[in-house]
C-alpha cells in the first residue's frame, strides 16, 4: 500500500532515496529517473517520491492539469512504490529550494536525491539541478529525453492532447491517459473542468469500473460528451456511476456541429479496431 504524506515530512530512516519533481504526469521521459532509482533501491535505500499537488498552480502552467490526482497516485502504485511526499505550491512558493531539500533530510543520515535536467526548485525556481549537485553529496541528474528534437515532457502531451493526438499521447505515456467521470441515465458525461480538455472527436476507450475493463465508444463534442458500451449487457450497470474513462485511440476529429454525432462508419471502425486489439 502506497503510504502518502505532506510536505514537511521527515523521515527518521538511515538510507533512503528521494525522487523529485513535479510529476504532472508520467511518461517515458521518466523511465530513467525509475531505473536509477532501482539501483539505489538495489543498495537498500528507501524510496520516496516528492511530487506537487497540484501542478495547475505552477507558474508555467495554465490553470488545467494534464491527470487528476488519482490517476497520477495509480500510477505510482502500478509501479509498486510505498511512500510518497506531497508538497502545495502555493504553501511552499516563498521557500528557498535548499531549505525545501533540508526540511525532507533533516533526521536522514544517508540519503540520495534523483532530478531530471531540467529540474527548478524554490522561489523564483532559483534553485536548479546542478546548484543541488554543488550543495549535497549523492545528487543523480538524468538526462532529459526527447522525441522529434523536442523534449518529452507534460506541455507537450497538453499541447498534442489539444489537437486530439491521443495516440501520440499514449505512446509517451507510461499508461494510457484517462479521466474520472460520471455517466448519467443518457450515458453523457462532463468533461472534468480542472483537466486539460482532449480535441472534439470520436474516440475508442475502456471505461473501467469494480476492476472491469469495458470497450467503448466516446464522443467528446460541442455541447455533451457521451460514451457507448460495445457490451450491451453492461449499459445499464454503467449510468449513474463514477467510472474512469481511459482514452485509447482518435478515430476522427470534429471540426463542425453536422459531424457531431457517432456515425455507423464510426461504431464500425471502433468495432474493428477492438476486435483487431482483442487478438
Amino acid at each position: 500500500m502506497l503510504e502518502i504524506y505532506k510536505f514537511p515530512k521527515v523521515f527518521e530512516n538511515e538510507k533512503i532515496c528521494f525522487i523529485i519533481g513535479a510529476f504532472e504526469s508520467f511518461h517515458i521521459g521518466h523511465k530513467k529517473l525509475f531505473e536509477k532509482a532501482l539501483e539505489y533501491s538495489e543498495k537498500d535505500f528507501e524510496l520516496v517520491f516528492v511530487i506537487v499537488k497540484n501542478p495547475a498552480d505552477l507558474p508555467k502552467n495554465k490553470a488545467k492539469n494534464f491527470l487528476s490526482f488519482n490517476s497520477r497516485i495509480q500510477s505510482l502504485v502500478d509501479f509498486n512504490l510505498k511512500k510518497l511526499v506531497v508538497w502545495d505550491f502555493n504553501e511552499v512558493s516563498s521557500l528557498d529550494g535548499f531549505d525545501f531539500i533540508k526540511k525532507l533530510v533533516e533526521k536522514t543520515s544517508d540519503f540520495s536525491i534523483i532530478v531530471g535536467e531540467d529540474f527548478k526548485l524554490g522561489k523564483r525556481a532559483s534553485v536548479n539541478a546542478s546548484d543541488l549537485k554543488k550543495h549535497f553529496q549523492k545528487v543523480e541528474i538524468v538526462e532529459i529525453e526527447t522525441i522529434n528534437s523536442r523534449k518529452i515532457a507534460t506541455s507537450l502531451l497538453k499541447e498534442q492532447l489539444e489537437f486530439g493526438e491521443i495516440d501520440f499521447v499514449n505512446l509517451l505515456l507510461i499508461k494510457n491517459y484517462e479521466i474520472e467521470i460520471t455517466i448519467n441515465e443518457k450515458m453523457l458525461f462532463d468533461y472534468p473542468q480542472t483537466i486539460q480538455k482532449i480535441h472534439k472527436g470520436i474516440y475508442f476507450g475502456f471505461i473501467v469500473i469494480d476492476q472491469k475493463a469495458i470497450p467503448c465508444a466516446i464522443r467528446i463534442g460541442f455541447l455533451e460528451n457521451e460514451v457507448k458500451s460495445l457490451i450491451y449487457e453492461e449499459i445499464e450497470n454503467l449510468k449513474n456511476k463514477a467510472v474512469v474513462l481511459e482514452i485509447v485511440k482518435k478515430i476522427r476529429i470534429i471540426t463542425s456541429s453536422p459531424k457531431d454525432n457517432f456515425d455507423q462508419e464510426d461504431l464500425e471502425k471502433i468495432k474493428e479496431f477492438y476486435r483487431f486489439r482483442k487478438k
